[in-house]
């Protein structure tokens, strides 16, 4: 969960002119998207490291119980997962290898291993364990394992969008999703409206109703009318 770093009152830093969407909101909104086409990219990109690294063994899983076939599948499925990692950072594979032509090999395995680990959670080494460890079960774990890759992802992209939203901004962002009657801008923290923005999907999702939210500190029941439009601190 993201930590605010604002804490001034005040309201939010101007609006956008795209239908009274504040500038904050916007590019909380641009950056989420982005995250989501970066997941849905991700996700073929590791389908279609698993299908190269079957057609490295001529689709013959019972391949992955010997050490010449389990060395094939791993060098064609994390090569494409290197090279799909490399260009989700603007990279490409050619650039990159002409880059680490003249280090070691224990430089060049370390470098792979850092854009491997922070792209996929894992590396050359790691996917050479678990696969010699099941063999030709590791066909069937695939899913399982896309999972746990996607779920890396996620923890790493996920802070991402909302990583500019200050408290001083709670008061454009509730205003924005309508939720002024049920939520007290002096008590929620700029981290908290993320989830509600998230939810509102610039208006094609859900705005919070009270009985979703009372019990959480900033909840006000309707009608309350003691809050401020400022935000807290």
């Amino acid at each position: 969960m993201i930590m605010s770093s604002g804490h001034g009152g005040g309201h939010g830093h101007g609006h956008g002119a795209k239908g009274g969407m504040p500038d904050v909101v916007k590019q909380y909104y641009d950056k989420l998207d982005a995250v989501r086409l970066i997941k849905t990219t991700a996700d073929r990109a590791y389908e279609t490291a698993h299908t190269k690294g079957l057609e490295a063994i001529n689709n013959d899983v019972e391949k992955l119980d010997d050490e010449a076939g389990q060395t094939k599948y791993i060098n064609a499925t994390v090569d494409h997962l290197l090279e799909a990692a490399l260009k989700e950072r603007g990279d490409t594979l050619e650039a990159y290898k002409e880059r680490i032509k003249g280090k070691s090999k224990a430089e060049q395995g370390i470098l792979e291993d850092h854009v491997l680990q922070e792209y996929a959670g894992i590396t050359r080494d790691l996917m050479k364990q678990s696969v010699k460890e099941v063999g030709r079960h590791y066909h069937a774990q695939h899913q399982d394992n896309k999972k746990v890759f996607i779920k890396h992802l996620s923890e790493r992209l996920n802070r991402l969008p909302g990583s500019h939203i200050e408290d001083s901004h709670v008061a454009d962002i509730v205003n924005y999703i309508g939720a002024g009657d049920v939520i007290d801008t002096n008590k929620i923290r700029g981290f908290e409206t993320l989830q509600h923005l998230e939810r509102y999907d610039k208006g094609r999702g859900h705005k919070p109703v009270y009985d979703e939210i009372k019990s959480h500190t900033y909840a006000k029941k309707p009608g309350d009318h003691g809050h401020g439009s400022h935000a807290h601190h």
